[in-house]
């Protein structure tokens, strides 16, 4: 076997850079493309409403303590939270239920959050689920969402 001169060893190391750079450049595209579209969630995440048209309009209710400002969608989402019971719903049964897009959901649940009027139940595998907590079920009673059974 005749040895191989320096030459043609850089060459063929350089070939064999540039054939494998070639063949893992689609998959380089694709995952840039979905850390691309992963950061636009993230920040329209940030800014509630991005994917609504016109911005909901906030109502004021009187509580006992405190005024809480929500908006239709927040209103909307404790509704069906308040029908669903102590299981609560996954953001994507939410979004399904309410027909909201995909945007909207996590950030009404986080405002809501933030309000003390929803809580995060024990999640049941990796699905993360939310339920009313118990200012949460106090206001949706004082709003007429739930139904109050009185004895007599």
């Amino acid at each position: 076997m005749a040895p191989v001169d320096r030459y043609t060893a850089i060459l063929f190391i350089v070939f064999l850079m540039f054939f494998l750079a070639v063949g893992i450049a689609p998959s380089w595209t694709r995952t840039a493309a979905k850390l691309r579209g992963l950061l636009q969630q993230r920040r329209a995440l940030r800014q509630p409403g991005v994917a609504i048209d016109v911005a909901p309009t906030p109502t004021t209710y009187e509580t006992p303590g405190q005024a809480l400002q929500l908006n239709d969608f927040d209103i909307f989402i404790l509704r069906r939270l308040a029908q669903t019971g102590p299981r609560g719903l996954s953001r994507r049964q939410l979004q399904a239920a309410l027909h909201f897009t995909p945007t909207l959901v996590p950030s009404a649940l986080a405002a809501l959050q933030e309000r003390g009027l929803v809580q995060m139940a024990a999640p049941i595998g990796l699905a993360r689920r939310f339920r009313l907590s118990a200012r949460g079920r106090d206001f949706a009673v004082a709003q007429g969402y739930l139904p109050q059974l009185r004895g007599g």
